[in-house]
């Protein structure tokens, strides 16, 4: 989906969740290093390998769930009913899939890793869409600061720590 109907889902679901007192998480996903493969194979590349990231997003997501390219090489997942355990498991699945994905083209193979935030609903909302948002803008920060490839909470590193591996 495109940004304006994730963001209408988005508001849905906070007034929805805020009504039943339930919970609802974000997945703020970013390709590490996208640039080199458009820099190495061009733009027609680097459109053919986000094409089969968003397969592999939505093949591992449930049927509720939400996904949205938010733009560049950027993506945004909104996980109705899930907390914040449910939105890393959900995330770790999705960070070793791309980690996996190899696109041959000719000689030449593409692949990259995926960095993610995630903030969770009511715990990281601070009153409005867009600081929901960058709860989650700002654990991906921190996922990149930590050297990419990992999957990272809005939550202090004592409870949820930066996650790693194959």
């Amino acid at each position: 989906f495109l940004r304006d109907f994730f963001f209408r889902k988005l508001e849905e679901e906070q007034v929805r969740a805020r009504r039943y007192g339930s919970t609802f998480t974000v997945l703020m996903l970013d390709l590490d290093s996208f640039k080199e493969i458009n820099d190495r194979m061009g733009h027609l590349a680097g459109d053919r390998y986000l094409k089969n990231v968003g397969e592999v997003i939505r093949e591992t997501m449930r049927a509720a769930d939400i996904p949205c390219r938010y733009g560049g090489e950027e993506f945004c997942i909104l996980l109705p009913e899930t907390d914040m355990t449910g939105a890393i498991r959900i995330a770790e699945r999705i960070r070793r899939r791309i980690a996996k994905l190899e696109i041959r083209l000719g000689e030449e193979i593409m692949r990259t890793t995926v960095s993610v935030g995630i903030a969770a609903y009511p715990a990281d909302y601070p009153g409005s869409i867009p600081g929901f948002l960058e709860k989650a803008d700002r654990a991906l920060y921190a996922a990149k600061q930590a050297g990419r490839d990992r999957v990272v909470s809005s939550r202090p590193a004592r409870q949820d720590a930066p996650r790693r591996g194959r």
